[in-house]
């Protein structure tokens, strides 16, 4: 399989990734020192080729300690955006702006400041509206800790909530075509919520781009549930779309980074377009490029026989076996060499260019040359996943479109085993197993049903305390 997509192809895959400004200091600060490696010119190849989709948030800056907005939060958040959107080596690529929501709702400001914070975050937006290409409307969900000093009830959350989407339903046409429409759908409660928004109050008119919340939070429950969670909200939205006409919208899943979650983004995409004759795109994000190699300090990679391992970066590592005729020093640069090739990188070798170097303080540290090379690998192997996904899921729609349960599935597990470092987990066998009644959920496309999921597996996601506390004053 995996010698099937040694071959580049044209196109950058759907991935978003979060934190751009420190990919920005990191590359820039490559540049400055290496630049006889590569050149920006040629890492902006590089990028529109593998990874072309970049996250920066508005709530960056927020203080949990202070929870107050600094006065001046959205000039220092424009001039980063302003930063960015100089840099060569990303010029031509789609810059998603994060409205901040997670860092509020988790107790970054007070209740009482909300609404400035709505305000800024408004103003900000038609500011900059020429220098970004998408931007989330501000959502605010329940904390993350269940902390009732956020919001003291569900009405508290459904009132400023309602506040915040009616201003951005409220945008002009060309500026509400960059926003995305978040969908909380994480329980009961903030289901029915939010189908009064959408359905009921017509909060999502006039939208083409959607995403849904909640799914990282509550990862730890989802095994409980029959399905793959988000095709509740995906179902809703295609049958929205349908409602109003559209035949081609975007659909952001918030986090959805997981190596078997890309599977599932291009299996449901291909259903729609077959079934409803919608074209979706779907794309998902994460911020885990900098906390595998930085912090965790490992990468994906294919091996020799199509399983997707994790190489081991830690300096006491090098020298183990990888493979029967390569150590983990050896496939690491390979890995780095290949790209460096395609993309007429330097290459690099162990004498000139070791893994780790001294530091001032004469610390053993990760090279800063090796880590932008490392980056590299990694944003590959997420346009190497999506190649390999399409394929899999053009072999296995005819076994779903002719009833062949127990092939689809076989394959589906077969799949999911190569990418979990070829392991079979309870946790997996639950999810892929789920595959086909979530291929069912979006064929039919019932409200009802997908509410009776949710109150079913879902209720526990709910506070318990929200639903009896007080109502807040919000201004």
């Amino acid at each position: 399989m995996h010698s099937s997509i040694t071959e580049y192809h044209n196109g950058p895959s759907n991935y978003v990734c979060a934190g751009c400004d420190c990919l920005g200091i990191f590359f820039n600060k490559f540049f400055e020192k290496y630049s006889d490696y590569f050149t920006p010119d040629k890492a902006r190849t590089f990028f529109a080729n593998n990874v072309d989709r970049f996250l920066y948030s508005f709530g960056t800056g927020l203080s949990y300690k202070s929870k107050k907005i600094p006065a001046n939060h959205s000039e220092k958040i424009k001039n980063e955006v302003q930063r960015i959107r100089s840099y060569e080596y990303l010029s031509g690529s789609t810059l998603y702006i994060d409205s901040g929501g997670f860092q509020v709702a988790m107790g970054a400001i007070e209740v009482s400041d909300m609404p400035t914070f709505l305000d800024a975050y408004v103003n900000f937006l038609h500011e900059t509206k020429d220098l970004f290409s998408k931007a989330f409307v501000l959502d605010l969900p329940p904390a993350e800790s269940q902390n009732r000093s956020i919001f003291n009830s569900y009405t508290d959350l459904e009132n400023m909530n309602r506040i915040s989407y009616k201003r951005f339903a409220t945008f002009e046409q060309n500026l509400k075509d960059k926003m995305i429409f978040i969908y909380q759908f994480r329980s009961p409660a903030l289901y029915n919520i939010w189908n009064k928004f959408i359905w009921d109050e017509g909060l999502a008119d006039g939208y083409t781009n959607f995403s849904c919340g909640g799914l990282v939070a509550n990862s730890a429950t989802d095994q409980n549930v029959p399905i793959i969670v988000y095709s509740i909200p995906l179902a809703d939205i295609v049958l929205y779309a349908k409602t109003k006409g559209l035949d081609n919208i975007n659909f952001h899943v918030l986090g959805g980074a997981n190596y078997l979650d890309v599977f599932y983004h291009k299996l449901f995409a291909k259903h729609i377009k077959e079934v409803h004759n919608v074209t979706i795109n779907i794309t998902y994000d994460s911020s885990a490029v900098f906390s595998a190699l930085a912090v965790a300090r490992f990468l994906p990679c294919f091996d020799l026989h199509d399983v997707l391992s994790r190489v081991d970066l830690r300096s006491i590592c090098l020298h183990n076996r990888f493979q029967d005729h390569l150590t983990v020093e050896d496939q690491l640069y390979k890995m780095m060499n290949d790209v460096a090739i395609h993309y007429d990188f330097k290459e690099v070798n162990k004498t000139d260019d070791p893994i780790y170097v001294p530091n001032e303080k004469g610390s053993i540290v990760l090279s800063k040359k090796i880590y932008i090379y490392l980056i590299c690998c990694y944003f590959r192997v997420y346009r190497e996943l999506e190649m390999l996904s399409e394929k899999l899921v053009d072999k296995i729609y005819p076994l779903y479109k002719n009833g062949d349960y127990i092939e689809f599935t076989d394959i589906c597990n077969e799949y999911s085993r190569l990418l979990n470092q070829n392991k079979i987990s309870k946790k997996h066998k639950k999810k892929v197993n789920g595959i086909w009644k979530s291929l069912d959920v979006i064929t039919n496309l019932d409200r009802e049903y997908n509410k009776h999921l949710i109150e079913k597996y879902m209720s526990a996601d709910d506070n318990a305390a929200m639903h009896s506390g007080g109502t807040l004053e919000l201004f």
